[in-house]
């Protein structure tokens, strides 16, 4: 996967669970560097991504489908239920932006509801991400993807001047003479499946029997009739989107999927729709919900008939009757661990050497480093700090979030986790890669 990045594909990585993401992404980030990694998560538990997904989460979600828009070279993991979540038009997205440049005329009535339908709130000083203000002929936007807010100024309707600004002090930090400003929610709608939302929801209004029904829908449609976002309007994105868009319409055909432990992908699967269809029950019984509405995308076939995709299975297991253009399989293994017995971990390490192992001892810091090999100088057993042809032991600063062994390879890679925590209950033993391609 690094490999396939540093040669300047677009990776894009599939797990069953937002923590086997997470650590994912912690070795990848080691690996390539923290601005070639993104992350695309939604909550592995339906009713809580509904409830009360975090601006963070969904900020990284925005930046993950831009990324995946651009001609960059990166990876971007994505968990179960993120790749499940129901998305804007590929097509409208790419539209949705302000751009802004010293001379343009703007009307800003429709400015200001532009910004409230990319997703910024209005607030009366600007302090955070996502926020924006309006007072007069000036305006302050904070786009998601910058560390300051910009204030933009008119005379009448040309836009007079930008400028970067400390949200603390509100003094300047420069002056820019243009700006393209992002979308900051990714719910969003166009005038058209306004339209078609408001009309659905009326019709649904109308049929009712159920008051409570009646008056959640009514409440509902209010907002949408405004060209607003009610707070539980994911719920009925299905009505208003023509069809189920989800991060795989954001793939280009070039782009590579891999898909990790996909057995266990299929069982989060199973257990995830009955989590889904358990919502829709008690939503439905508590007159919150309509029996045609759709939550969350169901693309479980679109990932697996998607090329090139390469899926990794421990064992062959799980692979049912997917058919393979090339099978590969390797052998890992999960790494001792020692819990601080220094002894043991050297006993360990000079029998890889003997079977002409590369080892590699990793530690999250330079003191770590110094402190670790000091200790191992008291069994008379030398680190050096770089893995050349006739060394066979190196120590090295890292962040790898678990070692391994590559036993086909000869390299062993034994971190911090391994010396000094505690043993961890989930041990990996083994896997098969499985590549299939056009």
């Amino acid at each position: 996967m690094a490999t396939a990045v540093e040669e300047g594909h677009k990776v894009v990585v599939l797990t069953a669970t937002q923590t086997d993401a997470e650590k994912l992404a912690s070795d990848l980030i080691e690996i390539l560097g923290e601005e070639k990694v993104f992350t695309f998560f939604a909550d592995d538990t339906p009713l809580a991504e509904f409830a009360f997904s975090s601006q963070e989460k969904v900020y990284n979600r925005l930046k993950s489908l831009q990324f995946l828009l651009s001609e960059s070279a990166g990876i971007l993991l994505v968990n179960l239920s993120g790749s499940r979540l129901l998305l804007p038009n590929p097509e409208y997205f790419k539209k949705i932006h302000v751009s802004f440049t010293i001379g343009q005329e703007f009307v800003l009535e429709h400015l200001v509801t532009s910004l409230m339908h990319m997703g910024y709130d209005k607030v009366s000083r600007v302090t955070k991400q996502g926020e924006f203000s309006h007072r007069g002929d000036i305006i302050d936007i904070f786009d998601i993807n910058s560390q300051n807010p910009i204030r933009v100024e008119f005379f009448g309707d040309e836009l007079d001047g930008i400028r970067v600004f400390d949200t603390v002090s509100q003094t300047s930090i420069e002056t820019v003479s243009s700006v393209v400003i992002s979308p900051a929610s990714d719910i969003l709608l166009s005038e058209k499946e306004f339209s078609i939302l408001e009309k659905r929801l009326n019709e649904a209004v109308s049929i009712s029997q159920n008051e409570l029904q009646k008056s959640y829908l009514s409440e509902i449609l209010f907002e949408t009739e405004k060209k607003h976002l009610h707070s539980d309007v994911r719920k009925f994105l299905s009505l208003a989107y023509e069809k189920e868009w989800t991060i795989l319409n954001y793939l280009s055909r070039a782009d590579l999927l891999f898909i990790d432990d996909f057995q266990r992908i299929m069982e989060k699967h199973a257990s995830f729709e009955l989590e889904v269809a358990d919502m829709l029950t008690i939503d439905l019984q508590n007159s919150k919900s309509l029996p045609n509405l759709v939550y969350f995308a169901n693309n479980y076939i679109d990932y697996r008939q998607h090329k090139p995709s390469t899926f990794f299975s421990n064992f062959h297991r799980g692979l049912g009757n997917l058919k393979f253009d090339h099978l590969y399989q390797f052998n890992q293994h999960s790494m001792q661990e020692f819990f601080s017995q220094l002894p043991m971990m050297i006993d360990e390490i000079k029998r890889f050497e003997k079977l002409n192992y590369k080892i590699v001892i990793q530690v999250t810091t330079e003191n770590a480093l110094q402190s670790l090999q000091k200790n191992l100088q008291d069994y008379d057993f030398d680190l050096q700090s770089t893995l050349e042809k006739n060394i066979k032991v190196v120590a090295q600063v890292g962040h790898f979030s678990q070692g391994f062994q590559f036993v086909d390879e000869k390299f062993v890679l034994i971190t911090e986790r391994e010396i000094f925590q505690k043993k961890c209950d989930d041990e990996f033993v083994g896997k098969t890669l499985v590549m299939l391609k056009e």
